[in-house]
Order: C-alpha cells, then structure tokens, then sequence
C-alpha cells in the first residue's frame, strides 16, 4: 500500500470516528448502576405473557404512566391526594394544602437523581418538570390507600362507598398491580415522603411506621409471613422486593465483600408444603440464588424423579 493510499485510510477511519463520537450521547453508560432496581421484564419472557408483567389498573412510576388503559385511575389518585391533605389537620385547610405538597415536592426534587438511577437507563421519557409531580401523586396514592386499608381492616364499616375499598375486585387489583417489577417507585422515597407528611406539626394523629404499614398492606402473599417486628431489618427496594422477602425462606445477604458472588444457596421446595397444595405428584423445584451487589439472579428447575405406581 502507498503513502498516499495508507493515507486516505487513515483519514478516512478519524472522520468516521469522529462521526460516532459526534453522535455518542454524552450520558451514555458502559455498565449499569449499583442503585439499578426496576426495569421492565425481558422482551422474550414478555412474549411469552405480557400480562403477568404489565399493570392491569393503576400505573405506578415512569413505565407504564401513558398507558391509555390506566388514565381512569389519575382522577382517583387526585382524589386520594385530596383526602390525605386532610388528614394533615391543625393549619387552615388551604394552608396546609400548599405547604405539605410543598414540602414533599421540595424532597422529590433534591431526591430526584438518586430516584432515576433506580429505573433502568434510557427506559422512560418524562420532563423534569412533571417527573416530581407524578412521583408525588403516585406516592401519596400509595399512602392513603395503605392507611384506609390499615383502618379498614379494623372496621369493616369504615370506607363502605371508597371508589376502591368498597369494591374488593378493584382493592384485589390494585394489590396485584402494585407488586408487579415494572410499577413500582424505590422504597426509600415512599419511606422519606411519608415520615416526612405524618412527622410534621400540623399532622394531629399518629401513624404506623411505613415499612410496618407495608407489611400488612401485603401480608397475605407467601405462607413465610413476616410479621412487622421481623422485618424491621428488611431495607426493601420496593414493594417486588418486599414480597420477595416474604416468600423467601432464606434471605441471602444482598451485599458481599468486595462484590463478589456469595456463597450458592439453594432450598428443595416441594409444593405440598404449601397450605394451598391439593395434588401429592407435582415435581418439587430447586430454587439456586445468586447475589451480586444489589442483584439477584434466580434459577428454578424441575428435578427429574422416577414415579412408579403399584399395580
């Protein structure tokens, strides 16, 4: 090849570079976070059952927020938003209006980075202008419904025309939506917003701590139910996490030094263990878990078993 030949070449390969490099968004991560901890499923287990992934009634977080079938639920969450305001009593109402939602908005802003590292990179579009806006109405739907639920399940005469506590197909619903991967909000913010609502003095009544309200709003799920008193050293992601937990019979440590994959642990679990089990034969799995950092990775497989049936 001649001077003149390896020449162009090279020039050729700068301008191409420079033109990748020009169109490199200057954001743009090589490795995904350590905070990384909702995402949408894979495209090749979503098409095996979108619906198992996706939120039938009620958005939760960036993923789902346009979805057309759940926009009938914003004006519930407006409604909720309005009721927890009075539960903030002692200042005129109005007052305590503004200044609460205020308050929380003011949090969600200096918070708003730490939020966004929580979602997969690059997996929603929403301004930064409305983005706290509807972190809070998503928020505080969450709280009031928790707190109805908590008074309810006490009286069972209270909330009887709630848009949701008095229907159970939709409090059904609502509870199964809420613990789908792709709807949820990171704990840590609903956990700072609502000490911050019911710390505050103007709010007269006093409220259960958040992880023990989340506790019982999600108790039924798993036959290792875990009582508030045993998860007061559960630092849940979110509320997929939270389940988690509870079904979990062994909760490996999240965290290793150095970030090195712990120890493998694995646990037989057969389903007539289960309260719920009504056929002797199904095949029991093996459950293999695997944690790295703030990631688990989790492989279910069939044992093979040789039945053999008396004549």
């Amino acid at each position: 090849m001649g001077e003149n030949e390896l020449a162009s070449s090279l020039n050729l390969v700068e301008k191409t570079w420079e033109e990748i490099v020009i169109e490199m968004p200057e954001d743009l991560e090589t490795t995904f976070r350590q905070e990384e901890c909702i995402y949408k499923a894979p495209a090749g287990i979503r098409n095996l059952n979108g619906a198992a992934y996706t939120p039938q009634v009620i958005s939760i977080g960036p993923f789902h927020h346009d979805s057309e079938n759940l926009k009938p639920m914003e004006i519930q969450k407006q409604r909720y938003l309005k009721e927890f305001c009075k539960r903030l009593q002692g200042q005129p109402k109005e007052q305590v209006l503004h200044e609460s939602l205020k308050e929380l908005l003011s949090i969600i802003k200096d918070r708003e980075g730490d939020i966004k590292r929580c979602y997969a990179a690059s997996s929603f579009q929403i301004s930064s202008e409305w983005f706290p806006k509807m972190i809070l109405l998503d928020a505080v739907f969450i709280f009031e419904l928790f707190l109805k639920s908590e008074e309810y399940s006490g009286d069972r005469t209270m909330y009887q025309d709630d848009f949701i506590i008095g229907k159970p197909w939709l409090r059904a619903a609502i509870q199964r939506d809420l613990i789908l991967l792709e709807n949820q909000l990171p704990f840590f913010i609903l956990e700072e917003l609502y000490n911050h609502a019911t710390s505050t003095s103007y709010c007269k009544a006093t409220y259960p701590p958040f992880l023990d309200l989340s506790c019982h709003y999600f108790e039924n799920y798993g036959k290792n139910r875990a009582l508030p008193g045993e998860t007061k050293q559960c630092k849940p992601l979110h509320f997929t996490d939270l389940v988690r937990y509870f079904l979990a019979v062994k909760h490996p440590k999240l965290e290793s030094p150095g970030g090195k994959q712990i120890k493998n642990r694995h646990r037989i679990y057969h389903p007539s263990h289960h309260r719920d089990a009504v056929h002797p034969l199904l095949f029991p799995l093996v459950f293999h878990v695997f944690a790295m950092k703030n990631r688990l990775e989790l492989d279910v497989r069939f044992l093979e078993i040789n039945l053999h049936h008396s004549a």
